[in-house]
């Protein structure tokens, strides 16, 4: 199995996630604590909303995501997760990459998309 077929195997497991479930384990990237499960949803939450403002520009910004928005192959969803992690990187950036994709792209970049027609 080729590393991109492994990138979209782990993209696509995280889709399948709960959001709940994304922000608890974003929580544990930046040392969250699991002995308190609702403070790391809240935990989760927060890093999210911080992460997401510092996220639309960058990822608006994208051909390469604006591309694969536009396609509509099957494995859409699971491209996206890639790309947006790969323009973001850094620690949690594949969960928030998946969080942003199930929260829909379309509509976080829906201002910026619609200056491009």
């Amino acid at each position: 199995m080729s590393s991109d077929q492994a990138d979209l195997r782990a993209a696509k497991i995280l889709l399948d996630a709960s959001e709940e479930d994304l922000m608890k384990q974003l929580a544990l990237a930046y040392g969250g604590d699991r002995a308190f499960p609702k403070d790391l949803l809240a935990q989760g939450q927060l890093l999210y909303s911080n992460f997401k403002s510092y996220a639309e520009e960058t990822v608006c910004q994208s051909d390469q995501v604006y591309n694969i928005v536009r396609n509509e192959t099957g494995e859409r969803r699971a491209m996206l997760v890639c790309a947006i992690a790969d323009l973001l990187g850094g620690m949690g950036g594949v969960t928030c990459a998946a969080l942003l994709v199930k929260e829909s792209v379309e509509t976080l970049c829906r201002r910026r998309w619609s200056e491009r027609k």
